[in-house]
């Protein structure tokens, strides 16, 4: 991943776009299999590279660190029984609905950022 126009957040929040995208494919696939006998639900995880490459990162300069975070982590979970399906499918729901929040608001975020990028070079031509 290269900083861009955006930087070292810019990079993170692909990053983080990605995981997410990766996630909903996961629930996607976790609640059309749910009545699948012997299905094993799917997990990604990618938050917690997030954090050691901010925790590695603090007070340094952008020039001393390149970002390189690694693929996204992706588990599976023991098969759900016929008694906890229905559980299963409401925390699917759940999750799926968190997942979708989440990425809208990256997405905001990144509109507001290349709103003010806009603005600023914009700002320069009068």
């Amino acid at each position: 991943m290269s900083g861009g126009l955006m930087g070292t957040t810019g990079s993170i929040v692909e990053y983080a776009l990605d995981g997410l995208s990766q996630r909903h494919m996961a629930i996607a696939a976790n609640i059309a299999n749910i009545d699948s006998a012997g299905y094993r639900p799917i997990r990604v995880s990618f938050e917690s590279h997030i954090a050691a490459y901010l925790n590695r990162t603090t007070g340094r300069t952008s020039t001393e660190t390149s970002l390189q975070l690694p693929s996204p982590q992706i588990s599976s979970e023991p098969p759900v029984t016929n008694a906890l399906r229905r559980a299963s499918m409401e925390n699917e729901i759940v999750q799926l609905n968190r997942n979708v929040l989440q990425y809208q608001a990256l997405i905001g975020g990144l509109g507001k950022y290349a709103s003010i990028i806009y603005t600023a070079i914009n700002e320069g031509r009068r």
